[in-house]
């Protein structure tokens, strides 16, 4: 779902072309309109991965793809991360952009990360 109109978003301006999100810059690319379909790469990898695939799904999604803390053209972390603190900061990030729900693509460790979401999600759900 989209941001409603008029409501805040906390992400600004990044140093790199992306966004600055909790104090990191992060690069990101968000094409397209409609239901919120979400690229996340693998280690090692960068959301360039997905130029092919955004560049054709933009046409029926609203499609967002972005560099995780320490990859791609994003900034660091502050500190070492694993997949628990990436599922963390990604929930964050997309409620921020005003995304309450998003179909998640990816490679297989995001089966994991989908998991960590999704209960994230319920609990706040919950409160």
């Amino acid at each position: 779902m989209r941001r409603q109109a008029g409501a805040p978003c906390r992400c600004r301006r990044g140093g790199r072309g992306g966004i600055l999100f909790e104090g990191i810059d992060v690069s990101l690319t968000e094409e397209g309109a409609g239901e919120p379909l979400v690229f996340l790469h693998g280690w090692g990898a960068c959301k360039e991965c997905f130029y092919y695939q955004t560049a054709y799904f933009c046409r029926y999604y609203r499609v967002i793809a972005f560099d995780f803390p320490n990859f791609g053209k994003s900034g660091a972390a502050p500190a070492a991360w694993g997949v628990g603190e990436y599922a963390a900061f990604t929930s964050r990030l997309l409620r921020a952009r005003g995304v309450c729900g998003a179909r998640l693509c990816g490679p297989l460790f995001q089966g994991a990360f989908d998991g960590l979401c999704g209960r994230a999600a319920a609990a706040r759900a919950a409160l």
